[in-house]
């Protein structure tokens, strides 16, 4: 078994007043419908019989085509289409991946805690998952196993959910333990859109010499959940591979997706559309800060750079993270964090309250966080 985080809350109430818990995106700033409709018409004016035609098994070659250009100029990652394969998101990438290299006795390498979907995914797949601990600078490299493994599953540019950056120095180690273990690893690139300030560090496929990295990539967070579409950039040799076990997996849908998508990044559009999020977030991720610092004063966050949640690392007279938790409920505030009794009195663990805010208006963050100075102030009585 592994830490997981929850989503849930601590406590069930009848009415949830202010929801920390919720990352989806904020209906109100999805992409515009008559941007989505414009582009609709453009693919069916191009080919009025594409609903006709199944999607080729790693995708349409002109969405393909602008990932790997697209890697290129935002991520440093230099790669052809052909290594470019679509997927239905994180778990689809995970389980290509998987089919790869993964038996009963394989040993796996997951972060602690991760995505609750992954973990159970590759507990289910293997007999040997080994978690190991992240900190504020995602996993600890120093931690990882000896001995030969098959798969380490990593989210370094925002750990997923505590939100640490891993370094170069550890993600240089990284690639040399996979290397020494035999290793290939799933660099999940969960909120690699949604950055706000500095210069992100070069991710594990664009420092690669070797060829062990499969950098997986998602729309979600821009277009939406539901479209269901994402993509894993493989090493060259593996992507026919994943094409043909992609084949055998599920039917292949989507061609009239795939190009509206194509369309969007191409004509510029999704671009736009990240510009005008990435305001929107950052206008709601300073508001929760400025609230948190009006009623606690100097807060320690992790996580503030990019993505759609911070982690306040509680000070050491504060009670734990699922306590507060818990009396947060009482007041109609839902909160999270990680939830493994076998953690307790990790000190790391048991102060990160996790705090989703792109579901809140400015208004609804700071109304929330007061409410939850006071559950604070009825524990600490």
């Amino acid at each position: 078994s592994t830490i997981r985080w929850s989503r849930e809350p601590h406590a069930v109430q009848p009415q949830v007043r202010f929801d920390f818990a919720v990352s989806a995106a904020d209906p109100a700033h999805a992409l515009p419908s008559k941007v989505w409709l414009r582009r609709m018409r453009d693919v069916l004016d191009a080919d009025p019989a594409i609903y006709t035609k199944p999607a080729p098994a790693a995708g349409v070659e002109a969405l393909r085509r602008v990932i790997a250009d697209y890697l290129a100029a935002t991520r440093g990652i230099l790669a052809t289409p052909e290594q470019v394969v679509i997927v239905a998101g994180r778990r689809h990438a995970c389980s290509l991946v998987a089919h790869l290299f993964l038996r009963r006795s394989s040993r796996v390498v997951i972060e602690a805690p991760c995505d609750g979907a992954v973990s159970e995914f590759f507990h289910l797949r293997s007999d040997e998952v080994i978690p190991v601990p992240v900190d504020e600078y995602g996993l600890d490299t120093d931690l990882l196993p000896t001995g030969p493994a098959a798969l380490a599953y990593v989210t370094p540019a925002r750990q997923d959910p505590l939100g640490g950056t891993m370094p170069p120095s550890r993600r240089s180690a990284l690639i040399e333990w996979a290397r020494s273990a035999g290793a290939y690893i799933i660099e999940d690139d969960c909120d690699g859109e949604l950055r706000y300030q500095g210069v992100a560090h070069p991710p594990l496929a664009a420092i690669d010499p070797y060829g062990l990295v499969f950098h997986s990539g998602t729309f979600a967070n821009a277009l939406g959940e539901g479209l269901g579409l994402g993509y894993l950039l493989a090493p060259p040799e593996f992507a026919a591979s994943l094409s043909a076990i992609k084949t055998m997996g599920m039917e292949n849908g989507q061609s009239f997706e795939q190009m509206v998508v194509a369309s969007l990044i191409a004509g510029g559009e999704y671009d736009h559309h990240l510009r005008r999020l990435r305001k929107t977030y950052l206008e709601r991720r300073d508001a929760l800060m400025a609230a948190l610092k009006v009623n606690f004063g100097e807060v320690e966050l992790i996580g503030t750079a990019a993505g759609t949640r911070v982690t306040w690392l509680l000070p050491e007279e504060f009670p734990r993270a699922s306590v507060i938790a818990d009396a947060a409920a009482k007041f109609g505030v839902r909160l999270t964090g990680v939830v493994d009794p076998r953690w307790q009195g990790n000190p790391f663990y048991e102060s990160a309250l996790i705090l989703d805010y792109v579901a809140l208006s400015p208004d609804k963050l700071r109304e929330g966080i007061s409410l939850l100075a006071r559950a604070i102030k009825t524990i600490r009585r």
